[in-house]
């Protein structure tokens, strides 16, 4: 790996200078900004900005790895981390830590008064981010030292936000049916779509009974209730009704009986448990009951029990916990964790199509258990929802990872045709 450093009078300069002689896969490990000059650096002289940056070296100038002895390989095949490369990724880790902290103070910094120099723009601390991101998934590709492709593959499947552990798995199993060595041809991503598949549950249950829709604001619970309620009352037949507790929002409960009466179906509201409980038992003849609720702070425990309170007004035989695909890895766990305390059976993921991320949604089924039911992808009614298919959520996993796959393979032989 080379690392260099560069200096500019702002912060884009920098950033320019070390993608002029480094690629456009360059990766920033710090930045800073000093005065240059002057009295003893503090009065005076020039306000500089200096960029840390840092580019692996290209594939044709590595030294080829050499098979170790039996003693020294991991039963997997790949070649065991030596010293000097732990002692490189330590390194690595601490520059990736402290500017880590860094970053996040520095859009604070960026507001105060310049004493001199041009700060940093809004979308260079998006770069600077992303970069920083980059340098994460090097680190997570340093530590397993898998041959080629695979190292790769994790590298990519990284960007996914895919579980560490998982990848590791992915990885093994995939050099187990495709071998130690080979190529990222079409046997390779069945190969892939099939182990992920497999990691994969769903099932959609039979549409009858009661069912209670539950999860944070703004995932989309109203519209795909909606979607549902058409699906199976105007394209299956299913004598239904519907039902809202969402009495908080502006406007919700005039939303879900528009429609309702769109749809061609019974419609109520329930200001409490009790109401609810009454609804229910005056709804039994339907074959049907789909039920709307508020949208939810999952690290509110009186939130939660408000929920608890409206499931127990009824015997609910589905519940279903509505999450959006554009939620944040971790932000996503939280609310499974907080609101899987309400005896959730299925998951709903919404807005697949607004987000090109899908290893948490991959994640999140596999690690809670959970299954599938639904997908939706788009905001019309009742087009947009599908029945949850493990393959259609892979496919767009690996259709990203090949998109990246493609994008580094063409930076890499642009790059060689500059050298």
């Amino acid at each position: 790996m080379r690392i260099k450093r560069y200096v500019g009078r702002t912060m884009k300069e920098a950033l320019n200078m070390a993608r002029s002689e480094l690629g456009e896969d360059v990766l920033i490990l710090s930045t800073r900004k000093l005065r240059r000059g002057g009295f003893l650096g503090l009065f005076g002289g020039e306000v500089v900005f200096e960029v840390t940056a840092a580019v692996e070296e290209h594939p044709e100038t590595r030294t080829p790895l050499k098979s170790p002895s039996s003693s020294t390989t991991r039963s997997s095949g790949y070649i065991k981390q030596s010293t000097d490369n732990a002692a490189s990724l330590y390194q690595l880790r601490e520059i990736l830590s402290k500017n880590v902290k860094q970053g996040e103070s520095l859009q604070q910094q960026n507001k105060e008064k310049s004493f001199g120099g041009s700060a940093a723009t809004p979308s260079e601390l998006e770069e600077i981010k992303s970069m920083l991101g980059n340098l994460q998934r090097l680190v997570l590709r340093s530590k397993a030292n898998y041959p080629p492709p695979y190292d790769l593959l994790a590298e990519l499947l990284a960007f996914q936000e895919m579980e560490e552990d998982f990848i590791e798995g992915i990885v093994r199993s995939m050099m187990i049916s495709c071998g130690t060595h080979c190529e990222m041809n079409e046997f390779f991503w069945t190969q892939l779509l099939e182990t992920i598949v497999s990691s994969v549950k769903t099932d959609v249950p039979p549409p009858k009974g009661k069912m209670m829709f539950i999860g944070p604001t703004g995932v989309g619970k109203t519209t795909t209730v909606a979607k549902l309620a058409a699906r199976y009352h105007l394209d299956m037949g299913i004598d239904l009704m519907l039902v809202t507790v969402d009495t908080f929002r502006i406007a919700a409960t005039d939303q879900l009986r528009t429609y309702a009466e769109l749809i061609g179906v019974p419609f109520a509201v329930a200001y409490t448990p009790k109401e609810l409980s009454y609804i229910l038992k005056e709804a039994e003849s339907h074959d049907l009951i789909l039920i709307d609720t508020a949208g939810k702070n999952p690290h509110s425990e009186m939130h939660i029990n408000e929920l608890k309170a409206f499931m127990n007004a009824g015997s609910i035989d589905v519940v279903y916990l509505v999450l959006s695909a554009v939620t944040r890895r971790r932000d996503l766990f939280d609310t499974y964790q907080k609101m899987g305390k309400i005896e959730v059976t299925h998951l709903i993921f919404t807005k697949l199509d607004e987000t090109k991320i899908f290893g948490p949604l991959i994640d999140l089924s596999r690690i809670s258990g959970l299954p599938v039911a639904y997908f939706t992808n788009g905001q019309r009614v009742p087009d947009d929802v599908k029945e949850a298919d493990p393959r259609f959520l892979a496919n767009l996993l690996i259709e990203e990872v090949k998109s990246s796959e493609r994008r580094s393979s063409d930076r890499i032989e642009k790059n060689g045709h500059q050298r």
